[in-house]
């Protein structure tokens, strides 16, 4: 805990121990009340350098309240990060060397995100002359260059994480950020592969590889290149019939890192294929290079004459879950895709396939069928009065009253309403 000295006429000492040795903040001006709260702050910074906790909510706002002198007082006595390096492009990066949590595409997303900030705003700009108005105007900048809705939505959540941490750490009182739209949307795709479009695609694949990477996406909806690669031959059950996928997507989630997913049998030929007899466990199922695997799947789609669409390889994905929420509950299809029922609907589930349609034609056609061959049986070009089904309750039996052909016979109507039954009771 630090100690504080009075020096007499409004100036105070405070000595907090950081990192085993003694600093001072020298304050002047000041009575002994803000003191007192400036050093039970001081206190609380304390404890966050020594055991590395995040700052308390009420510390972040008292830091942000801090004009620029007192400020810097506290960071040269090493309990904060100073305000004079905080400039754009230098934060950014110390932003990401804290995030060795992310994953390589995670990161990748961030640097496209500062590129965006640096082509916008001055690298050199410190963060406290970023206001709420220039951030505005950089997400309509971004959006009147062309750049997709959910793209822009992408790169404003990246932004505020990057914001918000300067916040956390007491460089800002509050991110100029904050107010920018940023959730998450389905992206503008409504593409999906048809039976016969996967089958044109299949025989235009030139090897083996190319024949499995295609069918776990589109059949058995993994991710491309994240889950694909990581399987082996030792994630196939063969006696169940079912592969065990590793998702670096979704392993930060407790029992998320793996699950199982059912092999198809448009996939379950091509994986005998490829093990043949010798394969070790160990050996991976795909070998294809990550790198180009967009170019060389759109020369794919040429050659089977079929029109490139975008999101590539989560098309296929989508593909996968439409066509499996046709024939499997709802749970069973997240579980099997890896993501949440809310996921799926907002993010896959956005159209039913044209031979869905075609089935329900159908189903509807023999329906209508069905009841014009009952009607004419009876002579009749409707049902009879007493065929037709009606909810009654004490809300609209007063109105159903005045229709004595669905009486029953009996003087009374057929309800489990109270507020009908007990007067007639």
């Amino acid at each position: 805990m630090a100690s504080l000295c009075n020096d007499g006429n409004g100036r105070w000492r405070i000595v907090p121990l950081v990192d085993g040795e003694r600093r001072t903040i020298y304050l002047r001006n000041m009575s002994e009340r803000h003191a007192q709260r400036f050093k039970a702050h001081v206190d609380g910074l304390e404890t966050v350098c020594a055991s590395d906790l995040p700052l308390d909510p009420d510390t972040v706002r008292w830091l942000g309240r801090l004009n620029d002198a007192q400020h810097e007082k506290v960071a040269r006595a090493g309990l904060v990060a100073s305000r004079k390096g905080a400039n754009l492009a230098d934060w950014i990066e110390e932003y990401l060397s804290r995030r060795p949590d992310l994953k390589p595409a995670s990161i990748e997303k961030m640097r496209l995100t500062k590129a965006k900030l640096l082509g916008f705003f001055d690298g050199q700009t410190p963060l406290r002359r970023i206001t709420k108005a220039q951030a505005e105007d950089w997400r309509r900048n971004m959006s009147a260059q062309g750049i997709s809705e959910a793209t822009v939505r992408q790169h404003c959540r990246n932004a505020k994480a990057i914001f918000n941490n300067a916040v956390e750490r007491g460089l800002l009182p509050e991110s100029p950020m904050r107010g920018l739209v940023s959730a998450s949307i389905a992206a503008n795709n409504e593409k999906y592969v048809t039976p016969e479009e996967s089958q044109r695609i299949l025989e235009a694949c030139p090897n083996l590889q190319w024949k499995l990477l295609f069918t776990l996406a589109r059949y058995a909806g993994l991710r491309v290149p994240s889950e694909t690669h990581l399987l082996t031959f030792g994630d196939i059950d063969w006696r169940r019939q079912v592969l065990i996928v590793h998702s670096p997507k979704t392993e930060r989630h407790a029992g998320k890192d793996k699950r199982e997913v059912t092999i198809p049998l448009a996939l379950k030929e091509l994986l005998r294929e490829a093990k043949g007899e010798t394969a070790p466990p160990e050996s991976p199922i795909i070998t294809l290079s990550k790198n180009n695997l967009a170019r060389e799947f759109k020369t794919i789609l040429e050659r089977a004459n079929v029109k490139v669409w975008p999101d590539l390889f989560q098309t296929l994905r989508r593909s996968c879950r439409i066509l499996m929420e046709q024939y499997v509950p709802e749970q069973t299809v997240n579980l099997q895709m890896g993501h949440s029922g809310a996921t799926g609907r907002k993010h896959y589930s956005t159209m039913i396939p044209d031979e869905v349609h075609e089935r329900l034609r159908k189903g509807l056609g023999e329906i209508a069928q069905k009841t014009a061959q009952k009607c004419a049986v009876n002579g009749r070009s409707e049902p009879k009065p007493e065929q037709i089904s009606f909810v009654v309750d004490s809300r609209n039996s007063s109105v159903f009253a005045g229709f004595p052909h669905i009486s029953i016979p009996g003087g009374g109507i057929r309800t489990h309403d109270q507020g009908i039954m007990s007067p007639r009771l």
